[in-house]
């Protein structure tokens, strides 16, 4: 085990507690940082922690899943872990075996960047393995899509492999990016939330959403969630009883690593304006890079949804085609048959259903025959 610096030490009376009432003896073990491209949501971790001197190996890893950290690698103390996403399942259980394998303290810092494809991955490996997480395919697959048992299982699957990094290193911070809102199948004009599931936001002791600074230098962030507290021991009410503040403001003006360790360090009962300011960073007016980024989640939300749209009709298929074939194996056959005379489920769903019907009902008459 290194011996690391402390990267967020606290003042005496600073906790953070969990949303199942249980105190973390690390008050920032989970960091979530959400923003639009170019706001520094990369960076921010990276300038957590340097090289310690006497100390040969790098105190930070990065799990890269867009090659985002690359272009650092020489710039600052990090050693990457490239998770490949062009095969999804793969790309997890290579972060879960890079997690399980780590020391505890052999690094002070992990990033996971960004978080919401590292869970896109997970989705990915949880719908294959069904088997792993005592559940038949069956259970995870309905002709309306995917089961609430899946999602139930990807949740407690992503919440152990978080929970087993934040054993080995002093603090997680997970980068996400912001998304285009939605409210049935139409787009809130001008709105954005961060992506990824609700587990992120639940392990996370502080959420910050990072805005670019107009004079280019240091990004702001407001703080939209904080479960750091401060007990005053020597300030207390007229029963005796000491008084609660709270840790972080609503706006930190300069959003630096450094910056969260003076609140932590030097605790205050009161901020200034500008820190006190209570704007909703969804609802302000976006940025360039914002509207691009939000453009291109539309694209691939629209193209999300025609893909489970025609999955549930494969699906919905594959039970009609149940109801006449003996075997999976059966169907199996069938569809390369079909296949091979140029039918196609994705260029003609409709005459690829009806000749894979019509296979089946050859097959068994054939059968009778017999």
């Amino acid at each position: 085990m290194e011996p690391w610096k402390k990267i967020f030490p606290a003042a005496a009376g600073i906790a953070a507690v969990s949303e199942d009432g249980e105190q973390s003896e690390n008050p920032l073990n989970f960091i979530d940082v959400t923003g639009a491209p170019g706001t520094g949501k990369t960076t921010f971790g990276m300038r957590a922690i340097g090289r310690q001197k006497g100390l040969a190996n790098n105190p930070i890893v990065v799990f890269d899943i867009e090659g985002g950290a690359k272009p650092y690698k020489n710039q600052f103390a990090i050693d990457i872990v490239d998770l490949d996403t062009s095969e999804k399942e793969q790309a997890w259980i290579k972060f879960d075996k890079a997690v399980s394998s780590m020391k505890k303290g052999q690094y002070a810092l992990a990033i996971i960047d960004p978080i919401e494809d590292l869970e896109s991955c997970l989705m990915d490996y949880v719908l294959a393995n069904p088997k792993k997480f005592n559940k038949t395919e069956g259970q995870y697959k309905t002709a309306a899509g995917v089961s609430g048992l899946f999602w139930g299982d990807v949740k407690t699957e992503a919440k152990r492999a978080l929970l087993l990094l934040s054993q080995k290193v002093q603090t997680v911070i997970m980068v996400r990016h912001t998304g285009a809102v939605y409210q049935g199948n139409k787009i809130v004009p001008g709105k954005l939330a961060p992506k990824g599931k609700d587990i992120i936001t639940k392990l996370s002791s502080l959420s910050l959403w990072f805005v670019s600074a107009e004079n280019g230098g240091a990004p702001s962030a407001f703080v939209k969630k904080s479960r750091l507290s401060w007990v005053d021991q020597e300030d207390v009410d007229d029963y005796g009883v000491a008084k609660t503040y709270p840790v972080m403001p609503n706006f930190i003006p300069i959003a630096t690593p450094q910056a969260i360790r003076d609140y932590l360090t030097n605790p205050r009962k009161k901020f200034t304006d500008q820190e006190m300011t209570n704007a909703d960073p969804a609802n302000r007016k976006l940025s360039e890079e914002e509207i691009l980024a939000m453009r291109q989640d539309v694209l691939e939300s629209e193209a999300n949804l025609l893909k489970e749209a025609k999955t549930a009709r494969k699906l919905n298929l594959l039970n009609k085609a149940n109801a006449v074939f003996e075997s999976k194996e059966a169907i199996a056959k069938a569809v390369a048959t079909i296949t091979e005379q140029g039918f196609s489920f994705d260029l003609d769903e409709e005459s690829f259903a009806a000749a894979l019907m019509a296979e089946g009902r050859r097959i068994n008459a054939e059968k009778n025959e017999a």
